[in-house]
């Protein structure tokens, strides 16, 4: 069976960013499949008219489960399909597809095994469906599993088709958005060095990128196995030489192979390239960045690194360590990370410094009310009028959405905040970073005038918002080195540049009950010699970060308040389980002068404003076009 491209256009959505579907549309009318349904089910049929509720879905999953249980206990199963049998299991994997929809994945995965098991397990378009519940489920492994039978089952059907001069581009469509998935898919259970909670040692080349053993059978039943350890012997599952061999897989092998069945997927492009970046292969890294913006031309991922790809020979001459930190063990309560906005104000050269040194250990400084209402007010219209705008437009590329790449994102609105043109031309911005600018000079230590403005970008989380796992926004880029703790061998680079995020809340979270969810943080987690920056204390805290002994933080504050930390400390968005409040935070990217766009961030910013913005002690300045600096340089010689 064959899965046509466009088919695959529309399923990768949820393979490749799980639970993200209906973010934003809000209803969900009834499908044919639930109208059928509807039919029998006087609940249904009394509001036909109407989305079905998760309880609805449900009962119409058991009532065609049953139907289907009937053909398999008579014995019909066996006959060659019936056009009753065809309507039911389409009826059951859109209704297992609604499933996936409200985030109901455990069931829904349920019912795409069930399909698989009792009727066609050759059925590759449902089993990629399968996987991608479990993968919604957190059960990584298992949707790798799952997804390579795919991948398997495409391509025998393809060397089949082609073989008989059948094969049509499609096909190779299709095997280049799976291969994609399964390499983001070995990215999560084998993080690249860097990436993870660990600090592994870095690798000379992409042939030493941690891969999985997959393993199959033929008939693709019980052939299957993911071995995680490099040391461990493999299973035999080969019975009377009947199975199929599997091979080792990289999450890079996975990105070169998408690009082999179709050159022109740009995200494949940009999966390798930033993957490439990770491990250090920055030149070769910024060609495929290329690449991925000639197919992507909106993609502003591609396009920052590709600007700040200039600066590749500046960063590797750059040998920064860290700055002299506060002693004493990380922050563990809010009133620890706060400061008062007051030192900000008055440039205080020892208080910046102490503020500097209190950064350097925690990963992170918080200030209170460091913006006034009247400019979060100014701030909150230009949220509404972008917000609008993207509405008006149904999220076309005049207004570029970020929300299907932010994590747990059902519930959540994630775009860029317009940095010229809007409310007062974003005056309340430029003076927010006037004010942040001496302190920014010394945590970035660069002593020139202006600082990159890598990120401009908010974000809504509306009621029913789940918590999002722990994370850090960037691979690498930071000053520290790794302690007599680290595994043999481990080693961070000194002098990486460092890179820094800086959230502004536009909601009050004060109440300190986390209804509406808040910044969560993990201090001192950005660091290698901290307890929480150890790797197994990383992983606690990721299991459950509501776990007060793990050390995580919410940052519940009132409006205008200004959180600055490290992108490579360990934090998430809180869950919203207010009943009718939504939070609005915006936040900033800088990074020091001369350096590379790191890899591992979503980069958040409208396509003019890329590389056209620097933090001085003025607030923002517009950089100007190259054209025009070498007019101006012309006109002073």
């Amino acid at each position: 069976i064959m899965i046509s491209a466009a088919v695959m256009v529309a399923q990768r959505r949820t393979t490749f960013a799980a639970a993200f579907i209906g973010a934003r549309t809000g209803g969900r009318p009834l499908t044919s499949s639930l109208q059928r349904v509807a039919s029998s089910l006087p609940f249904l049929r009394a509001s036909s008219s109407f989305e079905p509720t998760l309880d609805q879905t449900l009962s119409a999953a058991t009532y065609v489960k049953t139907q289907l249980d009937s053909i398999v206990n008579s014995g019909r199963r066996d006959l060659p399909s019936s056009s009753q049998q065809e309507m039911l299991l389409n009826d059951l994997h859109s209704i297992a597809s609604t499933l996936l929809e409200y985030e109901a994945n455990e069931k829904a995965a349920d019912l795409f095994r069930y399909s698989l098991q009792e009727f066609d397990p050759s059925n590759v378009a449902v089993r990629e469906r399968l996987s991608a519940a479990l993968r919604a489920m957190g059960s990584m492994a298992e949707s790798a599993r799952e997804l390579y039978r795919v991948i398997h089952g495409l391509e025998g059907e393809i060397q089949s088709r082609d073989q008989m001069g059948m094969i049509g581009a499609e096909s190779g469509e299709s095997l280049s958005w799976l291969y994609l998935d399964l390499g983001g898919l070995i990215e999560e259970i084998r993080p690249l060095p860097g990436a993870g909670s660990s600090w592994d040692a870095g690798i000379a080349t992409e042939a030493e990128a941690p891969n999985v053993t997959l393993d199959f059978d033929a008939d693709l039943e019980d052939g299957f196995t993911m071995s995680l350890d490099d040391d461990e012997d493999e299973e035999d599952l080969l019975e009377d030489g009947q199975g199929v061999k599997g091979e080792d897989l990289s999450s890079i092998e996975c990105y070169r192979r998408a690009i082999s069945y179709n050159q022109g997927n740009g995200s494949a492009h940009k999966r390798l390239a930033d993957a490439l970046a990770i491990i250090g292969q920055h030149e070769e890294a910024l060609k495929e960045f290329g690449v991925a913006s000639e197919f992507l031309p909106q993609d502003i991922c591609s396009a920052t690194h590709v600007f700040y790809g200039k600066n590749l020979e500046m960063q590797q001459k750059k040998e920064k360590g860290p700055l002299e930190m506060v002693e004493g063990p990380a922050s563990q309560t809010l009133v620890d990370l706060e400061w008062d906005a007051q030192c900000l104000a008055n440039k205080d050269e020892e208080a910046m410094s102490k503020m500097a040194a209190a950064f350097e250990r925690d990963g992170v400084v918080v200030y209170p009310g460091l913006i006034g209402p009247d400019d979060c007010d100014l701030i909150l219209q230009l949220v509404e009028e972008t917000m609008f705008e993207a509405q008006a437009t149904s999220y076309a590329d005049e207004v570029l959405d970020f929300t299907d790449e932010t994590r747990s994102a059902a519930n959540r609105v994630h775009l860029a905040l317009p940095l010229k043109g809007g409310h007062a031309d974003a005056v309340p911005v430029s003076v927010l970073f006037g004010k942040l600018y001496p302190l920014l000079t010394r945590i970035l230590q660069c002593s020139e005038n202006e600082i990159p403005l890598l990120g401009s970008g908010f974000m809504r989380t509306s009621p029913g918002a789940k918590g999002q796992q722990l994370h850090k926004d960037v691979h690498h880029y930071d000053r520290h080195l790794p302690v007599d703790e680290m595994p043999e061998g481990a080693s961070i680079i000194q002098g990486e540049p460092r890179c820094v995020s800086i959230q502004l809340q536009l909601s009050d979270t004060s109440a300190g009950d986390g209804a509406m969810g808040s910044l969560e943080v993990l201090p001192a987690s950005h660091r290698p010699d901290a307890p929480n920056g150890r790797p197994t204390t990383i992983e606690k805290a990721v299991k459950d970060p509501l776990l007060r002994s793990n050390g995580v933080i919410p940052i519940d504050v009132p409006a205008g308040t200004v959180s600055i930390y490290s992108s490579r400390l360990w934090h998430r968005g809180g869950p919203n389980d207010s009943n009718d409040t939504a939070r609005t935070f915006a936040f900033f990217t800088v990074t020091e002068p001369n350096s590379l766009a790191p890899p591992g961030l979503i980069h958040t910013m409208e396509r003019q404003d890329v590389g056209k913005w620097r933090v001085s002690r003025d607030g923002l300045l517009q950089q100007k076009a190259q054209e025009e600096e070498e007019d101006d340089g012309m006109k002073g010689g």
